[in-house]
């Protein structure tokens, strides 16, 4: 069958089987599209490119959301490494999986910002979630491709920030009382 149809996901089960040790193959060919070599420079860049948006959201004091993929069970179209942020608004930017997993990490990823604390995803099939493990959020999924991945989801929340003016003794006190519980301290 031509590589395209593979791709698709038109083969059967023992088809994704072919199908991997083809990937497998073709990544080892110097030059080919998703050969190592490339692929660490695209996620280089990509990585990159996250990380310098991720600045500027705190440098705004934006909330936000880190996603990053830790765990894939094949046949799926996230990979280890994979990531993404979240906006307060629900965008995503990046990339942690098709259109099944999508909508769901921008769900956990906004119930994780309005906690306040980081949750680790299990996306899968229902079969292969298994008995719930302590801290581990499981979402069962019925995508065609029924691979599984896990995902960690950690919240950026700015500090809550206090501006105080003047030089008394009891805006000392304040701005210390502040620091002490993780406040940004504005002193004019």
């Amino acid at each position: 069958k031509l590589l395209s149809e593979r791709a698709c996901g038109s083969e059967s089960r023992s088809g994704h089987v072919r199908d991997r040790r083809l990937r497998r193959t073709r990544s080892m060919l110097p030059g080919w599209p998703d050969s190592p070599a490339i692929l660490e420079g695209q996620m280089s860049s990509e990585i990159d490119r996250l990380s310098a948006h991720a600045s500027e959201l705190r440098r705004r004091r934006q909330p936000h959301v880190t996603v990053k993929v830790v765990w894939v069970a094949p046949p799926s179209s996230g990979k280890p490494g994979d990531s993404a942020l979240v906006t307060a608004d629900g965008r995503m930017d990046g990339w942690v999986g098709g259109s099944c997993s999508e909508p769901v990490v921008i769900r956990e990823a906004l119930a994780a910002m309005e906690a306040g604390s980081p949750r680790l995803v299990h996306l899968g099939p229902s079969p292969e979630l298994g008995p719930a493990r302590e801290g581990v959020v499981n979402v069962a999924m019925s995508c065609a491709s029924e691979g599984s991945l896990e995902i960690f989801i950690e919240p950026y929340l700015p500090a809550a920030r206090l501006v105080v003016v003047g030089r008394a003794p009891v805006v000392r006190a304040l701005v210390g009382m502040a620091r002490a519980i993780d406040f940004e301290v504005l002193v004019i």
